[in-house]
């Protein structure tokens, strides 16, 4: 960003910060009897050298810094709980993946039993003829 932008920035967040954005009650160059220092103005509309005071700024500043810490701390717990949910699913999976290959082994034994008894059924039917 370069100065422009900045200073551009920094004025829209002091008229956001003095409540309705009245340029008025935040310009630096503003007189004690409303009339504009800058120009021979006596109102502040449609003048293009709104300059907040050092107050506007830092009043704006600081709020915007708030702002940012707030959104910051919500992103850090928010990772810590998805990150903790992470670990629970990937225990589940893993108990999940224990439980499938516990299954695949019964299975096996069970089919290697159903065809131990089919060859004793048969061994015993033949055996009888």
């Amino acid at each position: 960003m370069n100065y422009n932008e900045v200073k551009k920035y920094i004025c829209e967040m002091a008229k956001k910060t003095t409540g309705g954005g009245k340029k008025e009650d935040t310009c630096q160059y503003r007189g004690d009897d409303r009339y504009c220092r800058m120009t021979t103005n006596t109102s502040c509309k449609k003048c293009e050298f709104y300059s907040p005071t050092i107050q506007a700024t830092f009043t704006a500043a600081y709020n915007e810094v708030l702002l940012a810490k707030r959104a910051y701390d919500t992103n850090v717990a928010l990772a810590k709980k998805m990150k903790k949910s992470f670990a629970v699913m990937a225990k589940r999976l893993e108990t999940a993946e224990k439980m499938s290959e516990e299954a695949q082994e019964n299975y096996q034994k069970l089919y290697i039993a159903e065809s131990s008894m089919v060859a004793l059924w048969q061994d015993s039917v033949n055996s009888y003829e």
